[in-house]
């Protein structure tokens, strides 16, 4: 049960940037506990230059291998002593001690594992973060948006406010993980006595049929080609709010759909190993990366003329009713 987040009217309608803070890994092949690096993490730099230039604050949801990255710390203090970021925990469990957990699929999902698992690794970025950083996140983002049957419970016994791990309109069942194409577009209050705010992950249905979406995408499950088709009809597209594969335009149409359904926090993301040349299939080339910064710029601009502000976690936590 879960009560939705009725923000002030004071608050408006705003939008947030949140980072899948992470090691490069290949994303399509077997996982494991190695083979992975962080050599993306200068790229952070860059792109907080840009962010603060367009005077937005990310929220950088920070993974194990990047905490343990000395060079990823010296950034992080940096953006901490000005004020210019926020942070929170990010769990790849297949990287995250204690390992007791076979790597599989189904166990990259952190819900998946034994509540004693996922409590234990949840702590070991959490305390990792703490100890390097001298901040106490109080934001989750599972990896793979993988929470379960215990991570509320976990989340909020563990001090944790705020979870962004459902990412509206998708479903993961097929490989393990969750379904959340029923999902409320809006945060929304949930977990033991409604204690962490869920701030989900922005996708809209776009096209002449928008209104049908989940009920036509509950249908066709798993089926690329169909939905490739009725995305080249224009009568529903999935769009969610990222520059990971999502062209600029399709993104601002997914605003104002947005707007229209009264959606007041509008919150995007993407992984930070895009910010560099060759990790995602997103940033193949200097080209992919130039088009990757053009889309904020272009979705920023359409942000500013439709209203809508940035907002940091603390505006959108206090905007909540969340004491911090």
């Amino acid at each position: 049960m879960h009560s939705r987040i009725e923000f002030p009217y004071s608050f408006g309608t705003r939008f947030s940037v949140s980072v899948d803070t992470e090691e490069e890994f290949e994303w399509s092949g077997t996982l494991s506990r190695t083979g992975h690096g962080t050599s993306s993490v200068p790229a952070i730099g860059e792109g907080q230059r840009f962010f603060e230039s367009a005077g937005v604050t990310p929220l950088y949801y920070v993974d194990q291998p990047v905490i343990d990255s000395d060079e990823a710390v010296d950034l992080f203090r940096r953006f901490i002593a000005d004020g210019t970021a926020d942070f929170g925990v990010h769990l790849h469990p297949w990287v995250t001690p204690p390992f007791e957990e076979v790597v599989s699929r189904p166990n990259s999902y952190a819900g998946n594992l034994p509540e004693s698992v996922e409590r234990a690794k949840l702590r070991h970025v959490r305390d990792s973060m703490v100890a390097r950083l001298g901040v106490r996140p109080l934001a989750y983002r599972a990896g793979r948006y993988g929470i379960g049957r215990n991570s509320l419970r976990i989340l909020a016994e563990e001090g944790f406010v705020c979870d962004s791990s459902v990412r509206s309109l998708f479903d993961y069942r097929s490989d393990g993980g969750p379904d959340y194409r029923w999902s409320d577009q809006h945060p929304w209050r949930t977990g033991p006595d409604n204690r962490i705010v869920e701030l989900p992950l922005t996708s809209l249905f776009v096209g002449r049929a928008n209104w049908c979406g989940r009920q036509l995408y509950g249908r066709i499950g798993q089926l690329p080609t169909l939905k490739s088709i009725l995305a080249r009809l224009g009568l529903v597209e999935r769009v969610p709010l990222t520059p990971e594969g999502i062209p600029a335009d399709k993104a601002c149409q997914a605003i104002d759909a947005a707007l229209d359904q009264g959606i007041r926090l509008l919150s995007m993301s993407f992984h930070s190993p895009s910010l560099a040349i060759g990790n995602t299939p997103y940033v193949r080339d200097g080209k992919d990366l130039r088009t990757f910064y053009a889309w904020f710029d272009k979705v920023f601009d359409h942000c500013a003329r439709r209203g809508i502000l940035p907002a940091s976690l603390g505006e959108i936590l206090s905007a909540s009713g969340v004491k911090v």
